[in-house]
Parts: C-alpha cells; structure tokens; sequence
C-alpha cells in the first residue's frame, strides 16, 4: 500500500494455474454443531447472507441470521437452552454459540429470545448429523 502511495509500485504477472472455486450450495450452509463454536461460527460467516447459514429442528430448516460466540456451557452437541435472555447452542468442546435473529421455515426474521418463546417442545434439539458426531469423537 505504501508503494502505491508513493507511485512506485511495480505491477507482477501472477504465477501458476487458475483455480474455480464452486458456488457454495445450501447444503454448504448446514452448521455442523459437533465441531468447536470457532468452526461453527466461521462457517456462518462464511455462508452469510448466501447460501445462508442454518440448522435442523424437527425436520425444518431454522435459518441463522445473526450468531456470536456463546458462554462455554455445559450442553450437548445440538442442545438448546435459555441462559437468562440469550438462547444458545451447545457445541463440540463444551462450547456453545449464541443465537441472536433466527428465521423459522415459513417465517420472517425475528429475534431467538422470541422465536423459543413460541417453541412448541420442551427439549428443543438441533439435528448433528451422525458422521459428524463420529468425526469429532
């Protein structure tokens, strides 16, 4: 950046072979709750706004508009639990992700606080699919 500021930046030919990078699908977007919150959250910033980030919940896709990383929490892959106002996600390592906007299949946006007060269960779990709960044991 310096160089270019000063105008004596010199232009090189870039080396080797071009590579494609494939359009990201919306299986891309599944977050993979039996991996540590890090991995998790890298994939819902690398998926967000598209293919969008999402997870499972009784056989409907819950779409994640908006997460941070999560108190360390003692919750199994998957698992969801009220901590005082914030809604979390258990993950790998006894780490947890914080949900903040979610969008239910068929739904708007609208914040997690809201969206487990009109949860019709009382275990709410996010699908972790077998091979990954395999990989991370």
């Amino acid at each position: 950046m310096d160089e270019i500021a000063r105008g004596t930046a010199r232009a090189v030919p870039q080396e080797g072979e071009a590579t494609l990078a494939p359009k990201l699908s919306i299986a891309d977007g599944a977050l993979d709750l039996s991996r540590p919150a890090e991995e998790v959250l890298n994939r819902f910033r690398g998926t967000t706004p598209e293919p969008g980030a999402h997870v499972t919940l009784d056989g409907a896709r819950l779409k994640v508009l908006a997460a941070l990383r999560g108190p360390d929490a003692d919750l199994a892959p998957g698992a969801l639990a009220l901590l005082g106002r914030d809604v979390v996600m258990g993950a790998g390592d006894g780490t947890s992700v914080l949900l903040k906007t979610v969008q239910p299949a068929g739904k708007g946006p609208m914040a997690a606080a809201d969206w487990w007060r009109g949860l019709r269960t009382t275990d709410p779990r996010v699908e972790v699919p077998a091979t990954s709960a395999e990989r991370a044991s």
